[in-house]
């Protein structure tokens, strides 16, 4: 479901969604904003399929959330790019 296979087409995986999302959340928006925008693509169309594509993109680190807002390609403030001893002190 998170890559393709035999059975399972490109265009029906979460990585396909998670590009999709990333491609149109090109700058700031809210949640609601990029679900409005994205709700039509055939990849996506669901909403569980929408925040299966986000929980993908927030394990590769690829989009950030801070105050509502989703941002792409997270920051240097995301997990994703921090130590693993810098995580435990947050914890």
């Amino acid at each position: 479901m998170i890559l393709p296979t035999t059975l399972i087409e490109e265009e029906d995986t979460l990585l396909r969604s998670g590009t999709y999302l990333l491609e149109i959340l090109g700058e700031q928006m809210d949640i609601t904003s990029l679900w409005k925008k994205t709700k039509e693509i055939q990849s996506i169309e669901t909403f569980d399929r929408f925040t299966l594509g986000l929980v993908l993109l927030f394990c590769f680190g690829l989009v950030d959330m801070e105050e509502n807002l989703m941002s792409p390609f997270g920051d240097k403030k995301s997990l994703a790019f921090r130590r693993r001893e810098d995580i435990m002190k947050l914890l």
